[in-house]
């Protein structure tokens, strides 16, 4: 007596030939994460400087806040900001004209 067919779906090479495409797209995208990792994106700082903020408002895990020159960005919220609140950030300049903004959450040390 004949044995049926396997179906294709469940052989050993439908397997391999899956395990085979995964490897082939995932290795060389790690390569290139890790490779954009290490040397991509990273410029030289030009200035770091202090500014202050008010929190305009706050929708899910981000806040947006006017900078004190006007601009406006989001950030990461803090547990205790709350629309109208001021702010203390860094602002971060890079060579190559990359601006970032980070919330400081550390009170300034208290005068002698």
């Amino acid at each position: 007596m004949r044995r049926a067919p396997e179906n294709l779906e469940n052989s050993g090479f439908a397997r391999g030939h899956s395990v085979a495409r995964v490897l082939g797209i995932g290795i060389p995208l790690g390569m290139f994460l890790a490779w954009w990792g290490i040397w991509g994106g990273h410029a030289e700082v030009r200035s770091v400087s202090e500014t202050t903020a008010t929190v305009l408002d706050c929708e899910g895990q981000t806040c947006r806040v006017r900078m004190a020159t006007g601009e406006q960005v989001r950030i990461l919220k803090a547990r205790n900001l709350v629309p109208g609140m001021n702010v203390r950030m860094t602002r971060t300049l890079y060579d190559d004209g990359e601006l970032r903004f980070e919330l400081i959450t550390k009170r300034p040390p208290a005068p002698p």
